[in-house]
């Protein structure tokens, strides 16, 4: 009954070649809901990065891909089920997610069977069963403490509890490095605004504003800026030089204030154009009467 390819198949697949994700809800120390604990494993098992969020949100995808990015590189294939984050029905567009991992190469496969991903699957059996032994032994009672957990901890207590190490060591790594300035941009998505005079750029009929660190407004010189838009909560940013600027709405007041100076503007362009209209018709009079006159003359 013994099968050679399904006992060695782990080491014949170079590490970092197929990934798997997906994320489980459950209880894991008894806080009375369930949470949904997102991960990333290898084709071989491997946990490469884990965290937690109280959804399966965007935002739990964007940090379990940041870590993924940072510790290890590019992988060649994503492979995950038919969340709306990655999957898009036919004959629509990709979805943000799916074009951002296309973009660095990496091939995306979205599937509803669990045979697509077994590795993944697989882990949140062991996964369950062992780590509340471990949250008590550490202590761990809270969402924020499993929360730090998640992200700093688990995957490698999962590896080295589940003895997932050896495949890492022993498989080639396929991994392809990234800049790490390049990182925190593959979730982003750019377009370009004019600035007003006012230093306020306006975007689907609403004002918003630079503002630094503190708090505080940045007055925009140029005549227009790239605005950077996080997928995974739609916050929006600037850079200006090595500097980078949140956008933020701005207040009614100045709003209003901008709206009236463009209203009058436009008021005045038009008492201009009858102005102008008027001595036109009054120039046309006087060139027809100095001509009556001057024919008379003669």
């Amino acid at each position: 009954m013994y099968n050679l390819k399904r006992a060695t198949s782990k080491w014949l697949t170079p590490f970092g070649r197929r990934v798997e994700g997906d994320a489980c809800f459950f209880d894991p120390c008894n806080l009375g809901y369930n949470v949904a604990t997102g991960a990333i494993v290898d084709h071989s098992g491997f946990m490469l990065t884990a965290d937690c969020d109280l959804q399966e949100t965007n935002a739990l995808y964007d940090s379990l891909f940041t870590q993924l990015f940072t510790k290890y590189g590019l992988p060649e294939t994503f492979v995950i089920d038919c969340r709306f984050t990655f999957y898009s029905p036919p004959g629509r567009d990709k979805t943000d997610f799916t074009q951002a991992l296309e973009s660095k190469d990496i091939e995306v496969i979205c599937s509803s069977a669990p045979t697509a991903k077994p590795n993944v699957e697989r882990a949140w059996n062991s996964l369950q069963n062992w780590i509340k032994f471990d949250l008590t032994k550490l202590g761990i009672k809270t969402y924020s403490e499993y929360k730090h957990y998640c992200r700093y901890l688990l995957a490698d207590r999962y590896n080295i509890r589940f003895k997932k190490t050896k495949f890492k060591l022993n498989n080639k790594n396929v991994f392809r490095k990234i800049n790490p300035h390049d990182i925190n941009g593959i979730f982003d998505k750019t377009f370009e605004r004019k600035v007003s005079r006012y230093g306020t750029i306006k975007i689907n009929n609403e004002y918003y504003k630079a503002i630094d660190s503190n708090g505080n407004k940045i007055h925009l010189h140029s005549d227009s800026v790239v605005i950077h838009k996080q997928i995974s909560n739609e916050q929006m940013y600037i850079h200006s030089g090595t500097s980078k600027y949140l956008l933020i709405k701005d207040d009614l007041k100045t709003i209003n204030i901008e709206n009236q100076q463009a209203k009058t503007i436009v008021e005045l362009k038009n008492k201009i154009f009858l102005k102008d209209k008027k001595i036109s018709y009054l120039e046309t009079k006087l060139k027809n009467l100095e001509s009556f006159v001057e024919s008379k003359i003669k």
